[in-house]
């Protein structure tokens, strides 16, 4: 029997936030993890991706933090894809405790950041790089910061950001730190972290591919006319192409939308707007197939792709695992189809030729179900009925503060203190989040009054 949240006396708040989140029982991971981490004593979790794992350390931190706190959490990762997806992802579940993360990547605005900083940043995520360079003009204060939390800890150290990682803890004071990685295999790199008789959960093996992916190969030189019969003949939801050179995967993407299909593509070369964009457009079903490098995948964390072709033959087994791994989460079952072809130098050839079964192309279909966006999930539309984004149209120039914007809100017709979130003042423009309410009642709002003068204001869906 799958264990419940409520199991573990959490926050009301927070139970609430979970289960809007379409959360009802425990992943593997986050019943083994959650009474080690809620208890704060320093962890070592090997684990894969796509098991629940950004969940099953953000709801300890949420559960642990107060609204008056400051920085508590310091959370380093290798990419930007995933400092995103962790920042997206925590904020949901602190939604009715109003707490906020903020996410500090490179190749996006240093200032606005440092913005965001000066307000309540209760949890800090981000690349060591950008990390370091706020903490150097000192944007960032380290005083009360109690955890750090190391994701994809053996990611990082094949990126060669270790060095950036040992500067930053070694201006961290006493605090705790749970590490998340594929391997555990060499802790001795990791002596820097000053842990303190840490619990080591080693929850499945790095070297081995999910028993809910099933593994073949398909012989072929005519790589791009495979993935148009592999796209026909098997109904799913979406599909992950991983190419492994930049030029190859914009010249697929390129001509699959010239056939009408509904692609995006990623890779280390695209700004960070442009990536985000993806990653939002592959996350909502508006695209159906993704295109993408092995680097620029890291952090993409979508639940229904059941298919992932490896275009091109991985050049790592942990390429290959991390790879697949995008598919078979949270106990779907997902599949995982290499293209093998004569021009094929990757180490990996024989292996993947010899230990999976060759794919046979079923009939192929009539429609193409990869020209139409994917329905989206009941999980989504259910967190999202309930909470809107309050845009006003005045922000620090106009000398606003989060009291103004409570006391103007509170003077609006059914709304409370109850129904305000997150409230998030910027130069010119202020943004907040309202919570559980009805927008027909707001459908009227054009304005409010705030300071003495009447503000336009525009109500969004979350």
């Amino acid at each position: 029997m799958k264990t419940e949240f409520k199991k573990y006396n959490l926050d009301t708040q927070l139970l609430q936030a979970i289960e809007d989140c379409g959360y009802f029982t425990c992943t593997p991971i986050q019943e083994k993890t959650l009474p080690i981490l809620l208890e704060g004593n320093d962890t070592l979790i090997q684990s894969k991706t796509g098991s629940g794992k950004t969940a099953a350390f953000c709801i300890p931190l949420i559960e642990a933090i107060n609204f008056d706190d400051n920085t508590k959490a310091l959370i380093l990762v290798p990419t930007r894809e995933l400092a995103h997806q962790i920042e997206h992802e925590f904020n949901r579940l602190a939604l009715y405790k109003k707490l906020h993360c903020v996410c500090l990547v490179g190749r996006e605005d240093f200032n606005k950041q440092a913005l965001q900083l000066k307000q309540k940043a209760h949890v800090i995520v981000g690349t060591p790089g950008r990390i370091f360079d706020h903490m150097e003009s000192n944007n960032i204060k380290l005083d009360d910061i109690q955890t750090l939390i190391l994701d994809e800890a053996s990611e990082m150290s094949t990126l060669g950001l270790i060095d950036q990682v040992k500067e930053i803890v070694r201006q961290i004071p006493r605090h705790k730190t749970w590490l998340f990685s594929a391997t555990l295999g060499e802790l001795a790199q990791y002596k820097f972290l000053r842990l303190n008789n840490p619990t080591q959960i080693e929850f499945d093996s790095s070297n081995e591919i999910s028993s809910q992916i099933e593994t073949y190969h398909i012989d072929t030189n005519q790589k791009f006319e495979t993935v148009i019969s592999l796209l026909n003949s098997i109904e799913i939801d979406s599909c992950c192409i991983f190419i492994n050179t930049r030029e190859d995967t914009e010249n697929v993407a390129r001509q699959l939308k010239d056939m009408n299909y509904l692609v995006t593509m990623l890779h280390g070369g695209l700004e960070q707007k442009q990536r985000n964009r993806a990653i939002e457009s592959f996350k909502q079903g508006k695209s159906r197939i993704l295109v993408c490098t092995d680097i620029a995948a890291r952090g993409i964390d979508v639940d229904k792709i059941s298919l992932v072709i490896h275009y091109d033959c991985p050049l790592t087994l942990d390429s290959y695992i991390h790879r697949s791994g995008r598919t078979g989460r949270k106990e779907e079952i997902g599949l995982s189809i290499t293209l093998l072809s004569d021009n094929d130098t990757s180490s990996l050839f024989e292996t993947i030729e010899s230990e999976t079964e060759s794919y046979k192309i079923k009939k192929i279909r009539v429609d193409n179900q990869f020209n139409r966006p994917r329905m989206k999930s009941d999980k989504d539309e259910k967190f999202k009925e309930k909470n809107y984004t309050l845009f006003i149209r005045a922000g620090k120039k106009d000398k606003i503060r989060n009291l103004d914007i409570v006391g103007s809100l509170c003077s609006q017709p059914n709304l409370s203190g109850d129904n305000i979130g997150i409230i998030d003042v910027q130069e010119n423009y202020t943004t907040v989040t309202l919570l559980n309410i009805d927008p027909t009642i707001l459908k009227d709002l054009t304005s409010v009054k705030i300071k003495g003068k009447t503000r336009k204001v525009e109500l969004k869906s979350k």
